[in-house]
C-alpha cells in the first residue's frame, strides 16, 4: 500500500499550467503549498512574483506553460517555461519590474522562453538583483 505523503522539502515540483486565465491562480496555489524555508513575508513575495511571471507568459507567449519550483537552501527558485517567447528581454515590462522588486535574483533565459526568480537567498526580503543569463 503506497503512502500518500507530501513531497520532501528538497523534491522539486514540475507542473503544467493551463494556457488560460486560471494559470496565475494555479501557479500561486503551487507556490503557497510548496515546502521550502521561506518566511511568511518571503512566501507572499514569491506568490506575487510567480503570478507576474505566469501572467507575462500567458499574455505574450504561445504553447504549453510549465512551472518549476525548487527549494534552495532556505529559499525558493521558481521558473516559468513557455514554448513561445513570452518573456520580453527588456526591463521595460511591468511584470518583470514587479519580479525585480520582490526577488533576490531573477532573469530571462534564452530568447525569452523562460524566466525565473529566487527569493530567500539571504535572511530578508528580496532586493531585486538582476542576473543576466
Amino acid at each position: 500500500m503506497a503512502l500518500n505523503r507530501p513531497p520532501s522539502p528538497r523534491t522539486p515540483l514540475t507542473a503544467p499550467l493551463p494556457r488560460d486565465v486560471h494559470a496565475p491562480a494555479r501557479a500561486r496555489e503551487h507556490v503557497e503549498r510548496f515546502r521550502c524555508g521561506l518566511t511568511a513575508l518571503q512566501r507572499t513575495d514569491a506568490i506575487l512574483a510567480i503570478s507576474e511571471l505566469v501572467s507575462a507568459a500567458f499574455l505574450r507567449g504561445t504553447g504549453r506553460m510549465t512551472l518549476y519550483l525548487q527549494a534552495t537552501g532556505g529559499g525558493l527558485r521558481a521558473e516559468v517555461l513557455d514554448e513561445g517567447n513570452g518573456f520580453p528581454l527588456s526591463f521595460s515590462d511591468l511584470n518583470l519590474q514587479v519580479v525585480h522588486a520582490l526577488s533576490d535574483a531573477w532573469g530571462v533565459a534564452g530568447a525569452g522562453e523562460s524566466a525565473w526568480f529566487e527569493i530567500g537567498l539571504r535572511n530578508g526580503a528580496g532586493n531585486g538583483g538582476l542576473v543576466a543569463v
